[in-house]
């Protein structure tokens, strides 16, 4: 039996790599002494060309935004009359437009629930007619994303009687016009009540979600900028682009082009037309581009409300009550009500009344929603404790003084007071409040960490850091294009920063010929402006070596990386950081290249450095003890690995933010070694530990929260619990695919993943599936002789091996082989693992002579390169104990599987399915060896571990046949029958009808019946066992021999 082992790119690499050009560049051009720090928006501008310049740096990037973002609703119209070209139809959509930008008709009642069920908009309005509503109805009131229904027919008291027993349906109307006043009034509310909100966690109640840092970060960029007079006609030209077809909002659009000002921005996001909208819902979304071309808007709205709030702050009381009536999610009001004494945030701008009343009515309209609560928050204000600027609008406002209202500015914090149902019969509560600053130090702390990290000369470059640290990238990508496209020709320290930035949004992509493309402009431009031995040109070199790192060219690598460290060694003191970061660098590539012992100096020489020149608590010491770390684990020295990995984690824990996402990769780091030493609730406790950090800083859609995924998946799979590691692998799929480039390596290594599972459950086909989708990829973004590539043909022949398509699984692994050959030393542990994969085939045909070949380099590679006690001799070991065992040299077979089950038993867990597996090839052995009683004894070890777990059912089937060996040597055949029909029917239902294991089970069952004398039943299976040999297996194959041996001698008791 084979041990499927599977290996994945999905580790975080810790080690530290330039990416950010140092301000010695700008200074280089321009010729200042380096004393001065001036930043650009701080330059006076004395000539028109420098006032120029600084124009075109402010100005706002032209990125496409999405379609959606123009309202937060969907709204559906299901009628099998509609036809576009009749006046009716055109003139109820004309009088739809006004209020709504898009609407979906439909039909067919099928593709309209076929679209409903697949929808991921969380506000859908449906427009139905009587009769395919009464249809469809009962199908998808259920779900969350319907929001409300309406009913337009001709004949009102015929659908009335359905429909008032659905409490999503808000009313069966033969008008247009009463059915618009409703949907209108309702879509109000849906608007009012998608304000973005954060609720504490209520065990650490002055936690904040990462959402408020990042809308901060987000804020504080945007009013750094400072915008000119053609941005407003800039956002209403891409706004038009969102409204084509509302002929209302476009003629409101064309007013606030011509009548908008700064001391108008209240007025209109009071107004709730298209700019309102917009900007909840880029908010309440984090879609960071549509925050962006808001931007300008953004910066005169908090300006205007904080010039307001200077002025107004001496009126207030000292105290006061405000209120805001909205809805809310039943399951959001409980985590409200249970978070009594945490905080609550608002991220976007907040609308509130002095006016108890008219805040009343809001929350009372709410309670007609389905599945929701109806909220009255009752604020209370104390004007010394805001950090958020608020104003009485009354003046400013679209509505007057009609509201009474009090507007807030982004990201206003409160405390969450008592709650209590204030009417007997509806779902309707009041919610007390009280206006706070951010007591959360531990969101402060990270919060300055990041903008320290993030900070630039000007707010659109603190933007594009922002956008890289919240896996934006193609936000990114976009923002420094279109800073390229503007950016002066004679500024050649503009020009080449954004180069380099590019090169390193195209490097986290995984579109690494593009990388390589801006990061080789970037280092031509500063060969120009710099001397050959200044510190920005090794940069500059590191980077185009991380990248040829990351594309498996690893001689190139070293060869960038040697070129920067002799500049670093050249222009720097011999103790600086940066020249450890090189050796680091250079460490790195040997480490991916298998010489661990060449890895393990430049990492020690690198250390040493920091060592020297660093804090004892400085995180890049830290970093340089994981480096060394992962090496030992590389190594399979795990013991020590785990020493190094917790050296790092205590300086990451007294240097950083508890939540800030290096620490989370520290846990995951520990988590990786137990999980090597198969300590998996260890492993498993590390990584939940790593992801409820990444989830308290990250975007949820940020990769790093998807490599989390990967990692508890993986464990959940070491353990065999195949369906929880699915479960983890497709969070993570879902996240790389829609935050990453359809080609992204990552993307091809959630699919192998993925496929990895279905190959332990035995469901090859799907297995296939996935392999192929992530082979596709990796040949689509990575160079022909890629290791990853070569993985990737692993994969692929080893379901093969599997299925039993023996000549096609050793096409596909003698191809990764090559690769392999082509990319890595000769000592590489990767080539060892690929001998032993093709070894292990030559087995399957019969060809032991090369398969035992093959099995020996493997193990020759494995003691010149790795420690006697890394796992990969387990697997090196179980291959040459079969092939021995194939030979019936059974002593020898023992031998190997012993040792196997030696190194199995330090590794991993006594309930884990691959020791199943070591236990049935030792007790096979024993039974062929005449020692029944012992095979029997560990047969039946490996039967209660494999009927007991998760596994890979072929596993069990090989387990049931070796026990119906058994039984047939015992001479008990109703048990041999049994155990071997069952081992039949597994693989009956997991393979194909002409795998050779199907084969091998027909002819066991000859065998059991030939002994019993029913010739009959012995020669039907003996027939069939050659059938389906012949298909697969060579004609000189010794099973093939074997079977029509057992066949002819059967036939001739006929």
């Amino acid at each position: 039996m084979d041990k499927k082992k599977t290996s994945s790119r999905s580790e975080k690499n810790t080690t530290v790599k330039p990416t950010s050009k140092s301000s010695s560049l700008r200074q280089a051009t321009a010729n200042f002494h380096e004393c001065i720090t001036t930043t650009e928006q701080s330059l006076p501008l004395s000539t028109s060309n420098q006032a120029a310049r600084y124009a075109r740096s402010q100005r706002i990037p032209s990125i496409p935004m999405r379609m959606d973002i123009a309202q937060n609703f969907f709204l559906i119209w299901l009628d099998s009359s509609i036809d576009k070209s009749n006046q009716d139809c055109q003139r109820f959509l004309t009088t739809l437009n006004h209020f709504v930008n898009t609407i979906k008709t439909y039909t067919d009642l099928n593709e309209c629930v076929e679209f409903i069920t697949a929808s991921t908009h969380e506000n859908i309005f449906m427009i139905t007619s009587g009769t395919l509503g009464s249809q469809c109805v009962p199908f998808i009131h259920h779900m969350a994303q319907i929001d409300s229904i309406y009913i337009l027919c001709g004949n009102k008291s015929k659908h009335d009687q359905w429909a008032k027993d659905w409490q999503k349906i808000k009313g069966v109307f033969t008008d247009i016009r009463s059915l618009c006043g409703v949907l209108q009034q309702d879509i109000h509310l849906c608007d009012r009540d998608s304000t973005p909100i954060a609720i504490t966690n209520a065990q650490n109640p002055d936690q904040l979600d990462p959402t408020f840092m990042y809308t901060t970060l987000f804020k504080e960029a945007v009013l750094d900028i400072h915008y000119d007079a053609n941005e407003i006609p800039k956002l209403t030209e891409i706004c038009r682009k969102l409204y084509t077809d509302n002929k209302k909002e476009l003629d409101i659009i064309n007013e606030f082009e011509h009548k908008y000002t700064a001391e108008t921005s209240i007025r209109w996001y009071t107004r709730e037309c298209f700019v309102y909208h917009i900007l909840n819902q880029a908010l309440r979304t984090f879609d960071a581009t549509t925050m962006l071309v808001m931007g300008v808007f953004i910066r005169h709205l908090h300006l205007h409300l904080q010039r307001l709030h200077s002025q107004q702050k001496h009126l207030f009381p000292e105290k006061f009550q405000l209120y805001r009536g909205q809805a809310l999610l039943t399951n959001t009001f409980h985590q409200l009500q249970a978070s009594s004494g945490g905080l609550f945030s608002f991220n976007s701008f907040l609308s509130t009344s002095q006016d108890r009343a008219v805040s009343y009515r809001f929350a009372a309209a709410a309670t007609r929603k389905s599945d929701h609560v109806g909220v009255l928050f009752q604020i209370t204000i104390d004007p010394k404790c805001s950090s958020t600027p608020f104003a009485l609008i009354d003046k400013q406002g679209y509505f007057g003084e009609r509201e009474k209202e009090i507007l807030f500015s982004m990201n206003s914090i409160f405390r969450i007071g008592q709650s209590y149902q204030i009417h007997k019969e509806l779902q309707l509560f009041e919610v007390e409040l009280v206006l706070t600053q951010n007591n959360d130090p531990k969101l402060a702390h990270l919060t300055k960490h990041i903008r320290d990290k993030i900070s630039r000369s000007t707010g659109w470059h603190t933007l594009g850091a922002l956008f890289l640290q919240t896996g934006d990238f193609h936000q990114a990508e976009a923002l420094y294009r279109t800073l390229l496209m503007n950016v002066e020709e004679d500024d050649f320290n503009e020009i080449a920063f954004l180069n380099h930035q590019l090169g390193r949004v195209y490097s986290d992509m995984g579109e690494y010929s593009k990388a390589l493309e801006y990061y080789e402009k970037d280092l031509e431009i500063s060969k120009q402006s710099l001397p050959p031995t200044h510190s920005d040109l090794a940069t500059s070199y590191s980077n185009i070596g991380g990248v040829y790192s990351d594309m498996g060219e690893y001689s190139k690598a070293l060869e960038y990386y040697e070129k920067a460290h002799k500049i670093y060694a050249q222009s720097l003191p011999p103790t600086h950081p940066d020249l450890a970061t090189s050796y680091g660098n250079i460490g790195r590539v040997y480490s991916h290249m298998g010489e661990y012992s060449k890895a393990l100096e430049y990492y020690e020489k690198a250390h040493k450095i920091y060592a020297q020149s660093l804090p004892p608590t400085h995180p890049d010491l830290a970093t340089s003890y994981s480096n060394i770390g992962r090496v030992y684990s590389h190594m399979g020295e795990y013991s020590k690995a785990l020493e190094y990995y917790e050296k790092a984690h205590k300086i990451y824990a007294q240097s950083l933010p508890p939540t800030h996402p290096d620490l989370a990769t520290s846990y995951s780091n520990i988590g990786r070694v137990y999980s090597h030493m198969g300590e998996y609730s260890k492993a498993l406790e590390y990584y939940e530990k790593a992801h409820k950090i990444y989830a308290q800083s990250l975007p949820p859609t940020h990769p790093d929260l998807a490599t989390s995924y990967n990692n508890i998946g993986r464990v959940y799979s070491h353990m065999g619990e195949y369906l929880k590691a699915l479960e983890h692998y497709e969070k993570a799929h879902k996240i790389y695919a829609q935050s990453l480039p359809p080609t992204h390596p990552d993307l091809a290594t959630s699919y192998g993943n993925i496929g990895g599972v279905y190959s332990h459950m035995g469901e090859y086909s799907k297995a296939l599936e996935y392999y192929e989708k992530a082979h596709k990829i990796y040949a689509q973004s990575l160079p022909p002789t890629h290791p990853s590539l070569a993985t990737s043909y692993g994969n692929i022949g080893r379901v093969y091996s599997h299925m039993g398509e023996y000549s096609k699984a050793l096409e596909y692994h003698e191809k990764g082989h090559k690769m392999y050959e082509q990319s890595l030393p000769p000592t590489h542990p990767s080539l060892a693992t690929s001998y032993n994969n093709i070894g292990g085939v030559y087995s399957h045909i019969g060809e032991y002579s090369k398969a035992l070949e093959y099995c020996e380099k493997a193990e020759k590679i494995c003691v010149q390169s790795l420690p006697q006690t890394h796992p990969a001799f387990s697997s090196v070991y179980s291959c040459l104990g079969r092939i021995y065992r194939y030979l019936r040299d059974y002593s020898k077979a023992l031998m190997f599987f012993e040792k196997t089950l030696e190194m199995d038993r330090n590794i991993f867990s006594e309930r884990h399915p691959f020791m199943g597996i070591t236990y049935a090839n030792v007790g096979d052995v024993h039974r062929l060896s005449g020692d029944i009683k012992s095979g029997l004894g560990f047969l039946e070890k490996a039967r209660d571990i494999q009927e007991n777990v998760t596994c890979d059912p072929v596993s069990i089937a090989w387990t049931y046949e070796y026990l119906g060996g058994t039984y047939l040597a015992m001479k008990e055949y109703t048990r041999a029958l049994e155990f071997y029909g069952k081992a039949l029917e597994i693989r009956e239902k997991c393979l194909r009808a002409t795998h050779p294991y199907i084969a091998d089970a027909q002819h066991h069952l000859a065998e059991v019946y030939k002994e019993m004398k029913e010739y009959n039943a012995a020669y039907e299976h003996a027939e069939r066992a050659v059938q389906i040999a012949q298909e697969k297996l060579p004609a000189t194959h010794p099973y093939l021999l074997e079977y029509r041996k057992n066949a002819t001698d059967i036939e001739q008791k006929l």
